[in-house]
């Protein structure tokens, strides 16, 4: 693996203390994710028992928490460290750089989409203050590449509500080829916390 590389591999969100401030400091507007007509016909085909509205849920791609602020702070799961890792995607208007998709080519789809999201499912994390922070850490038992591997779990708890960011959720949603989805805190399956180190931010 060379240093370019390296370069390009952002770090977890443990370690973007612009971003843990911009998420404590407004409230969560909007929430997207990359999901143009090709991310969603390749999810529906991967997962035949999905129903359309779950799509926004199993897309796999990045996801954008939109702030009251105008910034839009992203997620993704970096497979060589098995962490979610983060960054401003827009910062006081000036779009970030990142090599976790395609920003040029990219569509975007979100949580209240009328055929593939839930409006029902996210409406009360609009609007909402995030009030803590948890990363959960859960060795996999792959390489660990860098000193922030496998924290594969990002819990935000709202004043009204919920999210969960992970890669873990597959294992009792049953969509197993959605690797990085979003829930709620009550459907991680109880083995991810049995295994997991907790740390708040």
């Amino acid at each position: 693996m060379n240093s370019y590389f390296y370069e390009e591999v952002l770090p977890s969100l443990k370690y973007c203390p612009k971003v843990i401030g911009a998420l404590k400091n407004n409230k969560i507007s909007n929430i997207s994710r990359i999901g143009g007509e090709g991310n969603i016909s390749l999810v529906l085909k991967e997962n035949p028992k999905a129903l359309k509205n779950e799509v926004f849920n199993i897309l796999s791609s990045p996801i954008r928490l939109h702030l009251d602020n105008g910034d839009i702070v992203a997620f993704a799961l970096d497979a060589i460290k098995d962490s979610v890792v983060a960054w401003f995607d827009l910062k006081s208007g000036v779009e970030g750089f990142t090599s976790y998709y395609f920003k040029d080519y990219s569509e975007y789809i979100f949580y209240d989409d009328p055929i593939f999201g839930n409006k029902d499912v996210w409406s009360n994390i609009i609007g909402s203050q995030i009030e803590k922070i948890l990363i959960l850490t859960v060795d996999t038992g792959k390489r660990e590449y860098m000193d922030d591997s496998f924290q594969c779990v990002v819990v935000l708890e709202c004043d009204k509500s919920d999210l969960v960011i992970s890669d873990q959720f597959y294992k009792v949603s049953g969509y197993e080829n959605s690797i990085f989805t979003i829930g709620n805190k009550k459907d991680l399956p109880q083995e991810v916390w049995n295994k997991a180190t907790v740390f708040e931010l």
